[in-house]
């Protein structure tokens, strides 16, 4: 049965005994694991548990280059989010610039300046509104490609004993 933190000395030449803070099985856990391993084999002198320690920060870096990055799903995502947000807030932004112009023409006054700003928001606005879009689309590109069966653009694997020169 595994324990859930290391023994005493493993878990004090590591710090805390904690996993590192990237999704477990992710390229930058597997890198990370490694190099605490390659810390506990630096601290430990010449012999057969340095070569055992070294050997399995050697698995580790393995396992880390046959593994994936951080999903780009769940960083697209994030940008939809913020590019969603800021589009919402620029309509807030429209909608008070015009009932303020339509406040001030009541009261009387010079709106020129207010008009201004409401089509400077406008005008960023549409940047928003395309840059939303564009993060949408992306983000649907990217979860088409990620189903089975479908390549990734711009990510090419060889297989073991095959070789494609295209």
């Amino acid at each position: 049965m595994l324990q859930a933190r290391p023994p005493g000395r493993l878990r004090r030449m590591t710090g805390s005994g904690k996993a590192p803070p990237h999704r477990r099985g992710s390229r930058d856990y597997w890198l990370e694991r490694a190099a605490q391993a390659n810390a506990i084999a630096a601290q430990l002198g010449e012999n057969e548990s340095r070569a055992n320690v070294l050997a399995v920060a050697k698995s580790y870096e393995v396992l880390a280059a046959h593994s994936e990055p951080e999903p780009q799903a769940t960083r697209l995502a994030l940008l939809v989010k913020q590019a969603a947000d800021r589009v919402a807030q620029g309509e807030q932004h429209i909608a008070k610039q015009r009932a303020l112009i339509a406040t001030l023409k009541s009261d009387g006054h010079d709106v020129a300046e207010a008009e201004r700003l409401l089509r400077t928001f406008e005008e960023t606005q549409v940047l928003h509104v395309e840059h939303r879009d564009r993060m949408r689309r992306e983000e649907a590109q990217a979860a088409g490609a990620a189903k089975p069966g479908k390549a990734i653009p711009g990510l090419h694997r060889r297989r073991a004993g095959r070789h494609n020169p295209h």
